[in-house]
């Protein structure tokens, strides 16, 4: 069964954009499938130069996607992850590719204390983080 987007109330295939908040992809939600600015111009792309972000749940799917975003954009990526080592590799090597710099920290962002560990490597590291995308799902069995 196919569900409509009108049924769904979803826009159309489009990209969501906001140049303050400095975040920007596009969804394609009835196939289920992440497009990077599907369409658009390199003029259209964000200009993040000299960013730090840093996305939680960043080597799989949305978080991925928007790491390598946020790459190509120009910043510099820090992700986490949990437990699928070989796509945050994957991920590691597609920003490493880009030219960017890149940090992967496998944590348990349910973990205070394994969460601020990862915010000081990264601020260790680059000194500052102009980004922050709370990708990562955290479910708990009731």
């Amino acid at each position: 069964m196919r569900v409509s987007r009108k049924k769904l109330r979803i826009p159309p295939k489009n990209a969501y954009f906001d140049s303050d908040i400095h975040f920007c992809f596009a969804l394609f939600f009835c196939d289920f499938k992440i497009s990077l600015f599907s369409g658009y111009s390199d003029s259209m792309m964000l200009k993040l130069d000299g960013r730090v972000a840093l996305v939680t749940g960043g080597s799989r799917g949305i978080g991925a996607a928007v790491s390598k975003l946020l790459a190509r954009s120009g910043a510099s990526v820090c992700f986490t992850y949990l437990n699928d080592d070989r796509s945050a590799r994957r991920c590691e090597d597609e920003i490493l590719r880009m030219g960017q710099s890149c940090m992967k920290q496998k944590i348990e962002v349910s973990n205070a204390s394994k969460v601020r560990n990862a915010v000081d490597a990264v601020l260790e590291r680059f000194k500052r983080i102009d980004i922050l995308v709370n990708n990562a799902g955290v479910w708990k069995r009731g």
